[in-house]
């Protein structure tokens, strides 16, 4: 490369001065101006030396280029991040610049890449800005060039600087292709399934009308055989149990979880042939599509059914989705750029106090599976003659079975194949939250990623599904409050308020230690006592107070029978008054108590909120299956609940996905409104909805089929 002459520098920055834009100076700029002013790499004292010598020579002609206008050059340039001058007025410290134009220029020496740098402006903030660099340049040659560049611009104590280029696509690694070929063999067997299932109807219907009697028959067997329900306070879902045997392992579900945990099912089922062709038969079915996706989308309330779980379940992660897409999409703070807007005006208005507490999901969730669980648990024993004789391990192995396969294969898709499903600005955080999955994935395999290492945080590979290892934590513990029920209510409503009165007492200790805002910061109040993490948030000590509200209510149905609870009208007005309060102040508490807040109130408001909020769910729940909820039991039970609640297990595993997969793959950044964000929020919600209803039709509900036909002993009647 020719040294740069005087003339040419003094002509360069002219022409470079009518492309800067008024808003902010291109960080190009002071590069190329440290750049010119050290045309020889080894030049001593040149503070850009350690830039590699192909990557500086393609960039001096990158310079040489954009001074006689070549548009390749004046695309790189344009489509590279400006400081922005005003950022302490706006709070906006990124510039994103034009990702799409920058990937898509080539030149006969080189290629554009696009990179995004990130440098340190003081001890709390980061300018995050675009830039186009040739692909020759490493991470390190562009953070030396940028770093350089904002030295020569600014006096500011810049004190480092990251750079992550992006490559036009990524490589498929062993475990991304291993993904692949599992994904194959399941659609193979799906595909296989559904043609057996379709040529075994048209057999049957050929049958048929062959006969000169046409008598009706089943068309499309269940993947365990014909069955003949008897159902007690379920929906439609088909998900049936034998009468035949004692109920030892009768399924069980948690709110979440299960498609058909509203299904509080009992069913009779006509003995059938165990051969190994008739087996293997039922586990083609158990994979047809055809079959498992006519009964996912099924509408319709069995008698004797408790309908407003479905509701309650469905609209619980709505609400759930929707504080995931406002924390992590709409008012994400790297994607937005009206920053100082959001944080001054949007997160202090009373509406977001709705979207900042939705987490309070998570609360009706474990109500639901306490109720579930003691429930289904109590009529098992009556079938099978108490706890002694009841099949302990069934109780267990199905729980594991029914949660784990379908949570695998979504940690499978999370920490491989999400990395190819969009190039975007920042789709490299793939990297970070995929190396999570590949060395913890073990954890979420035992359900202790929770506590792990402790104590712990949401941080975790899929960190959301913290609440399945606290769910599975305390069903592994719901026996000896089920049993103390089934000896004697005193027995068990002794119990209960004995440990919540501990583990409230506990959970108070370490939000006061801990200093602890109103929000679950730790070190506001007062410097923490233990280390930092999640002491509370997402432990069993936490938030076992809701679930024994759920238990003591499914011992309450199970006590009821079926019958109705007659209150009188004045009173029913009151308690419903008394619950909405009560859910109201939970929620617009923090709005209302506002910076003026104590540490005691802090703690004090952190140890009683969810269980007040669980007290509240129960009693919705309590009053619509008891023939007290009016128009809230109609709304609640519509039937179109149904399907959705079917899906809610997947929707939730993928829900996080789907936003990540949005957020971390646009090319733009996002100008937030609220208009924008509803538009977000319902786009996220569809889809994460038809995502979860191909991976419960392909993967959760086979597994459900291949269980019923696998294990024998749940269905043989005991002696």
């Amino acid at each position: 490369m020719a040294k740069f002459t005087r003339l040419k520098v003094t002509l360069l920055w002219m022409v470079i001065a009518t492309f800067s834009v008024t808003k902010g100076q291109n960080i190009m700029d002071p590069v190329f101006e440290v750049l010119a002013a050290w045309p020889d790499r080894e030049a001593e004292g040149n503070p850009l030396a350690n830039v590699s010598q192909q990557c500086y020579q393609h960039t001096q002609g990158y310079l040489v280029s954009l001074l006689y206008s070549i548009e390749t050059s004046r695309r790189m340039y344009y489509s590279t991040g400006s400081y922005q001058a005003d950022y302490d007025l706006t709070w906006n410290l990124k510039d994103v610049g034009d990702y799409v134009m920058c990937r898509d220029v080539e030149t006969p020496q080189y290629n554009a890449q696009y990179c995004y740098v990130g440098t340190r402006l003081d001890k709390d903030n980061w300018v995050n800005l675009g830039t186009c660099f040739p692909d020759s340049c490493s991470n390190e040659d562009v953070s030396i060039f940028v770093l350089e560049g904002f030295k020569n611009l600014s006096a500011n104590p810049f004190y480092e600087t990251n750079s992550n280029c992006m490559p036009v696509s990524y490589p498929y690694r062993s475990q991304d292709i291993a993904a692949i070929i599992l994904c194959i063999i399941l659609l193979v067997v799906i595909v296989i399934g559904t043609s057996y299932d379709l040529v075994k109807t048209y057999k049957a219907k050929q049958a048929e009308n062959d006969k000169s009697t046409p008598q009706k028959t089943q068309v499309t067997p269940e993947p365990n055989g014909e069955v003949e329900s008897t159902r007690i306070n379920g929906d439609d879902s088909e998900q049936q149990v034998s009468l035949n045997d004692p109920q030892v392992d009768v399924p069980k579900y948690d709110a979440v979880s299960s498609p058909s945990q509203s299904d509080l099912n009992v069913a009779e089922q006509t003995p059938k042939t165990n051969t190994c062709t008739d087996k293997l038969q039922k586990c083609l079915l158990a994979f047809s599509c055809i079959d498992v996706g006519s009964r996912m989308l099924k509408a319709k309330h069995s008698k004797g059914s408790i309908p407003c779980l479905n509701g309650i379940r469905v609209l619980s992660m709505f609400w759930i989705i929707l504080f995931h897409t406002y924390l992590y999409g709409a008012t994400s703070a790297p994607q937005i750029t009206n920053v100082r807007y959001v944080e001054e005006y949007v997160k202090t208005r009373p509406a977001a106090m709705a979207l900042n507490k939705g987490d309070l999901g998570v609360e009706a969730f474990l109500v639901l599976s306490g109720l579930l669980t003691c429930y289904l648990t109590l009529k098992q024993f009556d079938k099978c003659g108490g706890p002694s004789k009841n099949n302990w391990f069934l109780f267990y192995f199905h729980r594991f079975w029914r949660l784990t396969p379908v949570y695998m294969f979504t940690i499978m898709i999370y920490a491989t194949l999400t990395l190819h499903m969009d190039m975007g600005i920042w789709s490299s955080n793939w990297y970070g939250a995929q190396y999570l999955c590949q060395e913890r994935w073990w954890a979420n395999f035992l359900y202790i990623h929770n506590l792990y290492p402790f104590p712990g945080d949401v941080s975790q590979c899929m960190g959301w599904t913290w609440y399945l290892s606290l769910d599975m934590q305390l069903y592994w513990l719901s026996p000896i409050f089920i049993i103390a029920f089934y000896r004697h209510w005193i027995i068990g409503t002794v119990l209960c308020i004995v440990v919540a009165v501990v583990t409230l007492g506990l959970s108070g200790f370490f939000a006061t230690v801990q200093g602890m805002s109103i929000w679950g910061t730790s070190g506001v109040y007062r410097i923490p006592m233990f280390t930092p993490g999640s002491w509370l948030y997402s432990k069993p000590y936490y938030r076992i107070s809701e679930y024994l509200v759920g238990i003591a209510l499914g011992y309450i149905f199970y006590r009821l029978k079926g019958k109705d609870v007659k209150i009188k009208r004045w009173l029913n007005y009151l308690l419903w008054a008394i619950a909405a309060c009560v859910a109201l102040c939970v929620v617009y508490m923090p709005y209302l108590s506002g910076e003026d807040t104590s540490a005691g109130s802090a703690a004090f408001y952190l140890t009683i909120h969810r269980l007040a909020f669980s007290l509240c769910v129960g009693w919705v729940i309590f009053a619509c299956g008891t023939g007290n909820g009016g128009a809230v039991n109609t709304f609640l039970s519509w039937p179109a609940w149904l399907p959705l609640a079917r899906m809610n297990y997947s929707a939730y595993l993928v829900h996080l996905t789907v936003i990540f997969v949005y957020m971390w793959g646009l090319n733009d950044v996002i100008h937030y409104s609220d208009f924008n964000f509803a538009v977000m929020y319902i786009a996220l919600l569809v889809v994460t909805y038809g995502v979860a209803f191909v991976i419960a039709t392909a993967v959760e509900m086979p597994m459900i089929g291949l269980e019923k036909v696998l294990i024998p002993g749940r269905n043989k009647k005991s002696e």
